[in-house]
């Protein structure tokens, strides 16, 4: 009953809604917290970063942001099946390595240290950019791997847009997505509301039991319910208010695995995020002020039902100046942290103040940056995170990049507090990451060229690692892993202009992950995806084509699961009628019906498809 009447206070003070989902992720999930100033969008030098937003405009509405990176990017995805958590792996690092900042926020779960990709449908976000690599030193605890930010911003441009979605699909799948959004030259307010239901019932070859029968994965239904508010309002010409507002609502089924049947088990997952952002330029001197209140409950109704509730508060401020040569900004930064739940030994609290500093300089063809970041977590240091990148324009065509940085990651609530389980005495996991790159582009007449190719080197020290002790586990700082790998990107688009427009996308990555001799588990040495899309005249192709290949499941690499391949194919048409767009499209999920696991026991679905209709309206 709380947590509604947080609803009515939160819609009446600001009078906006925003949504989103979250997927089942297993008793350890609870609701995402830990909150840190937001990062500037302009690539910061000698890092790599891949701009995701075009993905939007080619993709369902229904897709969510975990589906995208693997069809898009050859990050590792890991996934426990359409109901189940989706978590990143970059370069090598674990899922806890990668964060994610939503409008200045960082949304990794305090408690389990990790972020459900498979909750963010794609359709929210007006902008998404994936910075593989340490960025613990702009970002915060849990990006060593790499971070995910995610942004929502809106034009003063004196319109009226509506847009409408219906989607419907096999697994007896079905969405609703709806838009509004008003502008005008000093303010804008738009509400997104987004709605998915499935029975997720399918077959599937079950490689477990003697004889491989064909079982049926019951029990994995899931409802998404997420509204997402987002207004700007201009305080004369040098200042202007944002306010982000966002509501899920979630309910989902476990479907068990190949080995454990269902037993009826569900989790309801509910959450408010809100976020408030003065900012005041003059000339070349901006002030960012920033508020941020979270609140999170969990039910899951398992053998024995448990609940947790979360809480993080923060205020910011950040001052820049940007001038010819030197650009810089400086943030304080205050978060407090805490939470209920049935599962730990004792209500935590964890109260953090940092201070974050960036400085670029520009010369002829040389662009450096110098990061640097310290913070105190309840009265404690934790270490200094340095970071220093270059970008050298050897040619009209040709950059080499570098970045050197160092990480950490604060032990999750879980580590410290698990009843029974958790080690108060554990430190922060430190690391220090290396890359260096080499870029080229090209674009002649309609065409468009781009390469980059990466080589990366990672250390994390004081691994936080869950060991037996008698019949117990117990985390404990022991391991540590060494990553290095290579990375290659491509795009060319071979042609573009109004009526048609054609390119082809190419992502490989190569990577060791070492700990004790053993390579890390479920990290693929080889992971690629290959994106073909064609637009002529309102009718599009796209193809997405992902490779990842086979992964050890056990610490002591005696046993794996072989590698996979899964294609997806969508096409529509798109015409006008007056003010009104419409686009009719459909999609084939796992084109050629592969069986395959992307984490033992959990089985993936088999060939979907799935059509929908949208209709746009600007006025």
């Amino acid at each position: 009953m709380r947590f509604f009447k947080y609803c009515l206070f939160f819609v009446a003070t600001f009078s906006q809604i925003v949504v989103q989902a979250q997927d089942f992720i297993d008793t350890l999930l609870l609701n995402e917290i830990v909150v840190v100033e937001k990062v500037n969008y302009a690539k910061v030098p000698g890092q790599s970063s891949q701009n995701l937003t075009a993905i939007k405009g080619k993709s369902s509405y229904v897709l969510n942001l975990g589906e995208a990176l693997e069809q898009n990017t050859s990050v590792n995805i890991r996934s426990y099946g359409l109901s189940g958590i989706s978590t990143v792996s970059v370069r090598g690092a674990g899922a806890s390595h990668t964060g994610v900042v939503w409008n200045g926020i960082n949304i990794q779960n305090i408690q389990t240290g990790q972020f459900n990709f498979a909750s963010l449908p794609i359709a929210s976000a007006d902008k998404i950019m994936l910075v593989k690599g340490g960025t613990g030193a702009q970002v915060g605890s849990g990006s060593i791997g790499g971070t995910v930010f995610i942004d929502n911003q809106l034009s003063l441009d004196d319109e009226i847009k509506a847009e409408l979605t219906l989607t419907a699909g096999m697994l007896k799948q079905y969405g609703q997505y709806l838009l509004i959004e008003k502008s005008s030259k000093r303010f804008a307010t738009r509400l997104l509301l987004s709605n998915s239901t499935a029975e997720n019932d399918f077959t599937y070859i079950n490689t477990s039991r003697f004889g491989s029968p064909v079982d049926t994965n019951t029990n994995g239904a899931f409802s998404k319910l997420s509204a997402l508010s987002s207004s700007k309002l201009l305080l004369g010409k040098k200042s202007a208010i944002n306010l982000h507002l966002w509501f899920t609502k979630q309910h989902t089924e476990d479907a068990g695995t190949m080995l454990i049947p269902p037993k009826g088990h569900y989790t309801n997952d509910d959450n408010i995020r809100s976020v408030l952002h003065w900012e005041w330029c003059n000339n070349n001197l901006s002030i960012d002020f920033r508020s941020a209140y979270l609140y999170g409950y969990m039910k899951y109704a398992g053998d024995i039902v448990s609940n947790h509730f979360t809480n993080n508060q923060l205020n910011e401020i950040s001052v820049g100046q940007d001038n010819t040569l030197i650009e810089w900004k400086a943030t304080i930064n205050q978060s407090l942290e805490w939470m209920t739940s049935t599962d730990l030994q004792k209500n935590p609290k964890r109260n953090r103040y940092s201070m974050y500093g960036i400085a670029k300089y520009l010369w002829k063809r040389l662009e450096a940056a110098l990061i640097v970041r310290q913070e105190v977590v309840n009265n404690k240091f934790i270490p200094f995170t340095p970071a220093i990148g270059v970008d050298f324009s050897a040619s009209e065509k040709i950059t080499i990049s570098s970045f050197v940085s160092r990480s950490y990651r604060l032990p999750s609530f879980n580590d410290l507090y698990w009843t029974g389980w958790g080690n108060p005495d554990l430190v922060p996991e430190d690391a220090i990451n290396k890359e260096v790159s080499v870029k080229y582009s090209n674009n002649v007449g309609k065409s468009r060229y781009s390469a980059q190719l990466t080589a990366f080197h990672n250390n994390i020290s004081d691994m936080i690692v869950w060991l037996p002790h008698g019949s117990i586990w117990k985390p404990e700082n022991q391991d540590s892993v060494v990553s290095f790998g290579i990375e290659a990107e491509t795009d060319y688009l071979f042609w573009k202009s109004e009526k048609f427009n054609c390119g082809v996308q190419l992502h490989y990555t190569w990577v060791k992950s070492f700990s004790d001799g053993y390579e890390m588990i479920y990290v693929p040495n080889h992971k690629g995806a290959i994106g073909l899309h064609v637009d002529y005249r309102g009718y599009y192709l796209n193809y997405n084509h992902s490779l990842t290949s086979f992964r050890y499941t056990n610490k002591q690499n005696t046993k794996w699961l072989d590698g996979f391949n899964v294609a997806n194919l969508s096409c529509g048409k798109s015409f006008d009628y007056k003010r009104c767009q419409f686009k009719i499209s459909g999609v084939v999920r796992n084109l050629y019906n592969s069986e395959y696991q992307v984490i033992r026991y959990y089985p993936m679905p088999p060939r979907t498809f799935e059509i929908s209709l949208t209709i746009r309206y600007k006025h």
